[in-house]
């Protein structure tokens, strides 16, 4: 991970520009206007993390899993496989058009960056996001990403990995750059989603959800939803044609 991340984050969470309007990303503060965003007042929020067995299904899927994505109303989603990241001679992906599949299906509501999308048909704005280096497996070129979002005056932190599968020393190895980058973001909100490969209860991920004071929301097998500071509850979706189900959850800001 860049140790610039948290830095990074943090400048972004501290003033956060919507537009014209900028406002204040710790208390939601208009600062044009002088406006509390209502600060006590809890904010829904609903993010998903959808394995879209990018090398089997993509592009010809991508309207499906678009269906699905609008299906639940969600604000937040991170997909896997939506990459090559197989056998690469880079230090990161380049090719993300199983990716920009989906997010042409799912049009203009959605803000894409590399895997997350943004949905600003429902008061989101993205603020920044940045990829970090994942330690690779023996095939597979592992990237986390770490995005900034702001929903009605909230800013919380949204982090998408896909770890790899088949090395256990490098899950060890991911469990703690995903809680360092989970830790990165300070006091914000955080959720840490994704295909953990490995079971969401299991050691790998408890470890990194120790190390980052991170609650399991939604285990979904090896697809699991964790947070910080914002508590809630979920389930699991079926996400055909994918190999894995889809795992939705609804929280609190």
């Amino acid at each position: 991970m860049p140790d610039d991340l948290g830095a990074s984050i943090a400048a972004d969470a501290s003033t956060v520009v919507d537009g014209a309007t900028a406002t204040d990303g710790a208390t939601g503060r208009d600062l044009d206007t002088g406006e509390d965003a209502a600060p006590g007042d809890p904010v829904a929020l609903r993010v998903m993390s959808l394995n879209v067995y990018g090398h089997m299904t993509l592009p010809g899927a991508a309207p499906t899993y678009a269906a699905l994505i609008e299906s639940q109303d969600v604000d937040v989603v991170g997909i896997q496989e939506g990459v090559q990241d197989w056998q690469l001679d880079t230090e990161l992906p380049t090719d993300y058009d199983r990716a920009a599949a989906v997010g042409a299906a799912l049009g203009d509501c959605y803000e894409r960056r590399y895997q997350i999308f943004v949905n600003t048909c429902r008061g989101n704005t993205l603020v920044s996001h940045e990829r970090f280096d994942l330690t690779d497996g023996p095939n597979a070129t592992r990237t986390g990403e770490a995005a900034v979002v702001t929903k009605d005056g909230r800013t919380f932190a949204f982090i998408d990995i896909h770890w790899d599968h088949e090395s256990n020393a490098t899950k060890a190895a991911n469990a703690t750059e995903t809680a360092a980058a989970a830790n990165a973001v300070g006091d914000l909100p955080v959720v840490v989603l994704g295909d953990f490969n490995a079971t969401c209860s299991g050691e790998y991920p408890s470890n990194m959800s120790s190390a980052a004071g991170l609650d399991l929301i939604v285990h979904g097998g090896i697809d699991c939803i964790f947070s910080r500071n914002a508590p809630g509850s979920g389930t699991t979706v079926d996400a055909s044609p994918s190999d894995h189900d889809a795992v939705v959850a609804e929280l609190t800001l």
